[in-house]
C-alpha cells in the first residue's frame, strides 16, 4: 500500500500497532473495523463529522470505499437535517426543493398517507 499522504500513514501505523498491542500480530495491509477485513485499498482521511458541518476537521484513517458508501448513503442526509433542523416543518413541506431533499411523510398513527402537490 503505497500512501502519499504523511500524517495518513503515520495514523495508519499508530492503529497497526494498537491492533498488535490487542491481537497479539500487526495487521498486513489496513484492518477496517466494519468490513471486518485487512486488504490493499486506497485509504484516506475519514472525517469524524462531515466538513461540510464546518466542524473540527477530526480525521481517522479510512477506506475510500467504505467513506463513499456512508457519504452517499447516510451523510447527505444527516447533513441536510442538521443544516435544515430550525426551519418549520410546514416549510419543509411546502417548499419543493425541500420536499425533495428531506421526503417528509404524512403519517396517520402508523398508516403512511401520499400526497400530491400537482402544479405547486
Amino acid at each position: 500500500m503505497e500512501i502519499q499522504d504523511r500524517e495518513l500513514y503515520r495514523r495508519i501505523e499508530e492503529c497497526r500497532s494498537d491492533y498488535a498491542w490487542v491481537l497479539g500480530k500487526p495487521f498486513e495491509h489496513f484492518y477496517c473495523p466494519i468490513l471486518g477485513r485487512d486488504e490493499v485499498t486506497e485509504m484516506i482521511r475519514g472525517h469524524i463529522v462531515n466538513d461540510a458541518l464546518k466542524t473540527s476537521g477530526v480525521w481517522v484513517p479510512q477506506r475510500k470505499d467504505v467513506d463513499g458508501f456512508y457519504g452517499s448513503a447516510v451523510e447527505a442526509e444527516m447533513v441536510a437535517i442538521i443544516q435544515d433542523r430550525e426551519r418549520d416543518p410546514f416549510e419543509i413541506f411546502f417548499d419543493r426543493s425541500l420536499r425533495e431533499k428531506h421526503r417528509p411523510k404524512l403519517m396517520c398513527g402508523s398508516e403512511s398517507w401520499g400526497y400530491y402537490f400537482g402544479m405547486l
